[in-house]
C-alpha cells in the first residue's frame, strides 16, 4: 500500500519510517514478511511536546491483526515561534536558533548511541533508529518504543508522590555509579560539554525531568527516563534538585531534603560497591552540591510559568498551586544564600 504522507512538518514520510523499521527492528521485519501492512496512522502526541522537540506516534496494523506502535521524536523550533514571537523579524531571529536545536538533538542522539544496549542499569526507551541533524533541525529523528502505551509522564502542573520521588532518586544514584565505573568502557566523559541550554530563552520554558510511571499513577515502578536532550556533564545533584523543585510539592520536598543526602549517598555507595568501587566524596560535599543546584533550579523555576492566562478555573487553580510551590522554593533558596550553606 502507498504511504507517502509526510509526517508533520518534517522531511519524513510514512513510507520512509516503514523502511527504517524494516531495517532496524527485526521483530517488525519478520512480521511484515509474513503479513502485509493493512493501515498506518501517525498522531501528534500533544502530551509529549517538548521545549525544542515534538513526538508523533506511528501505529502500524498488519493484515493478520498485529499492531506495532513507535514514538517518533523530531527536533523543532515551532514551540519558540508559537509563544508570541510573531513578527517577521523575530521569526528570523528564532530561525537562527537552528544551530542550538541541532546541537541539543544531537546530544540526545549521542546519549542513546552510548547507552542503549550497553547494560544501562536504569530504564530508558528502546531506540531503533537515530538520525542526527547535520545542518537543519528538520533532518533529525529518533525512533523509539512507545512508552505512552504503558504509562504516563507527570503533566506540567502535577506533582509526584513522595514514594515515586524516592524511586527516581535511587535510580539516579544507580546511573551515576554506572557512569563512574564505566568512564573508560563507554568513554562518555567530555562528550556532553556543549549543551546550549543556558543560551535558550529561559523565560519561555523550563522542563521537568521526564519520567514514566504506569498509567493511573498507582504503581511506583519506574518504566523509563525519557528526554535526554539536555544531557550535560557537571554537578551530580542537579537532577535531584530539578525533580524536587519542579515535580514535588514544597512540603514533601522539604521532608525529602531532610534525609536526601543520607539516602542518596547510601544508594550511591551501594551501587558503587557492586562494581568494587568506593565513593570519593563525603556527604558535606554532596550537600553543598545540592544547595548550589537547588538555588539554581529555584531561580529558573519562575520561567516554568510561561503565561498568566488561564483556559478555565481548573487551570487557574493548578497554576496558582505551582506559583506557590515556586515561591516557597525561592524562599528556601534565599535562606541558603543568606546563611552561607556553601
Amino acid at each position: 500500500m502507498e504511504n507517502n504522507q509526510v509526517i508533520g512538518s518534517t522531511q519524513f514520510t510514512q513510507n520512509s519510517i516503514i523502511d527504517i523499521l524494516i531495517e532496524k527492528d527485526a521483530n517488525f521485519r519478520q512480521s511484515v514478511e509474513n503479513s502485509a501492512i493493512k493501515e498506518i496512522t501517525t498522531t501528534f502526541n500533544k502530551g509529549a511536546q517538548g521545549f525544542i522537540s515534538y513526538v508523533h506516534i506511528v501505529k502500524i496494523e498488519l493484515q493478520n491483526g498485529q499492531i506495532f506502535e513507535y514514538a517518533l521524536k523530531f527536533p523543532s523550533i515551532e514551540y519558540l515561534i508559537s509563544k508570541g514571537e510573531n513578527s517577521q523579524d523575530n521569526i528570523q531571529k528564532i530561525a537562527k536558533k537552528n544551530k542550538t536545536v541541532c546541537l541539543v538533538h544531537n546530544l540526545e542522539c549521542q546519549f542513546y548511541t552510548l547507552f542503549s544496549g550497553n547494560s544501562c542499569p536504569i530504564p530508558i526507551p528502546k531506540v531503533f533508529f537515530i538520525k542526527p541533524a547535520e545542518s537543519s533541525f528538520k533532518e533529525g529523528l529518533i525512533v523509539m518504543e512507545n512508552l505512552a502505551k504503558e504509562g504516563m509522564v507527570c503533566k506540567k502542573y502535577e506533582f509526584l508522590e513522595e514514594e515515586k520521588i524516592w524511586v527516581i532518586i535511587e535510580n539516579i544514584a544507580k546511573f551515576q555509579a554506572f557512569l563512574l565505573h564505566n568512564q573508560e568502557k563507554i568513554q562518555w566523559k567530555g562528550k556532553f560539554l556543549e549543551c546550549d541550554y543556558p543560551n535558550v530563552n529561559l523565560r519561555k520554558r523550563v522542563e521537568k525531568l521526564k519520567t514514566v510511571f504506569p498509567e493511573g499513577m498507582a504503581s511506583n515502578e519506574l518504566i523509563g527516563f525519557i528526554d535526554w536532550s539536555l544531557t550535560f556533564e557537571g554537578n551530580p545533584l542537579f537532577d535531584l534538585a530539578r525533580i524536587l523543585v519542579l515535580s514535588t510539592e514544597y512540603g514533601i520536598r522539604r521532608k525529602i531534603e531532610s534525609s536526601l543526602i543520607e539516602f542518596y549517598s547510601e544508594k550511591l555507595e551501594t551501587s558503587l560497591g557492586e562494581y568494587g568501587a568506593q565513593l570519593n566524596f563525603d556527604r558535606l560535599q554532596l550537600q553543598k552540591a545540592y544547595n548550589f543546584s537547588m538555588v539554581h533550579q529555584a531561580m529558573c523555576s519562575a520561567g516554568y510559568l510561561s503565561s498568566t492566562k488561564f483556559k478555565d478555573e481548573q487551570e487557574k487553580i493548578e497554576i496558582q498551586h505551582v506559583a506557590k510551590n515556586i515561591e516557597e522554593a525561592l524562599i528556601d533558596a534565599v535562606n541558603l544564600l543568606k546563611n552561607g550553606y556553601f
